[in-house]
């Protein structure tokens, strides 16, 4: 009989694409320990943990709160096989609601374009909004030519008088 293998928490960060520190995080909230722990403390992770994890970062890309999950997973009716099921379904619904968006999409790229004048408008004021948070950013910048001077104080006025 073969021993299991485990992973360690880098490993298994690199294999499903997670931070080790979301691991961490699953861990401390009691959403998904580990199988084992080493004497020095470092994590363990079985083959069914990662399929556990799976599952989680499904529900998750799917809306599902982490508080949600962990009460879903722990019921002693979930049922993993029907939970895939039920995910994969609302992903496809998903992928045919994104399809319908993006028909609609190209539906209005065919409809008539805007007039003149309403386009100028309309990129006359993206231009100001654009010159106005350049602005704020140059303000902070001594090189910028258009920085915005501050007025000279009466004492820098009275010098400029004197001979």
């Amino acid at each position: 009989m073969s021993a299991e293998q485990h992973y360690r928490v880098g490993q298994v960060a690199a294999l499903i694409g997670v931070s080790i520190l979301t691991l961490h995080h699953y861990d401390g909230i009691g959403l998904l320990h580990p199988s084992m722990r080493l004497e020095s403390g470092h994590r363990l992770y079985s083959s069914a943990d990662l399929l556990k994890l799976q599952q989680i970062l499904t529900l998750r890309n799917l809306g599902f709160e982490l508080r949600q999950i962990r009460e879903l997973l722990q019921r002693t009716d979930f049922d993993a096989i029907a939970s895939l099921r039920i995910q994969r379904r609302v992903v496809r619904d998903r992928i045919s609601e994104q399809e319908r968006i993006e028909a609609g999409q190209i539906q209005t790229k065919s409809l008539p374009e805007r007039s003149p004048a309403l386009e100028c408008r309309v990129q006359e004021q993206a231009l100001a909004r654009r010159k106005c948070q350049f602005a704020r950013l140059c303000n902070r910048s001594k090189d910028c030519p258009q920085r915005i001077r501050r007025r000279p104080s009466a004492r820098a006025d009275s010098a400029m008088l004197q001979p």
